[in-house]
């Protein structure tokens, strides 16, 4: 009788740490992605000098990946804001690019949602429309 309760502790055991285990790693690969996501619409707003030129570039880049979009107040997946700058009598421009990732359980429902941020650099020499994102592309 005691060597079948203690397989049954050992099985429960087992489960529990498959459960640890396969949640870390769910975490860790949405982790990556957004992160992923993040860089790529940084290096597309630098690439295209500006968000109105590299909107449909990042929308057609998030599309393809298959990146998990977590609906929060603020948006809808990636959120770009454009900062202006005004250093030595020339305006440029940067973006705060911020994407999210959710942790949603069936029966809790959503617990937490985590922002990763990002910058480019400051960019020289675009207008204001050019700089602005068009409004809600993202």
């Amino acid at each position: 009788m005691r060597e079948s309760i203690g397989g049954a502790f050992l099985i429960k055991i087992m489960i529990v740490f498959i459960i640890v285990y396969n949640s870390v790693l769910a975490i860790a690969v949405n982790y990556a992605m957004a992160f992923r996501v993040k860089n790529k619409a940084v290096d597309l707003l630098e690439q295209y000098e500006g968000c109105k030129t590299a909107a449909d570039k990042i929308i057609a880049y998030v599309n393809t990946v298959g990146y998990y979009r977590a609906d929060t107040s603020a948006s809808k997946g990636i959120k770009i804001d454009t900062i202006q700058v005004d250093n030595n009598n020339r305006r440029g421009y940067y973006y705060e690019v911020t994407t999210f990732i959710q942790f949603d359980f069936p029966f809790v429902g959503r617990l937490l949602v985590v922002p990763i941020k990002g910058e480019t650099k400051i960019i020289y020499g675009i207008s204001q429309d050019d700089a602005t994102c068009p409004a809600g592309s993202f």
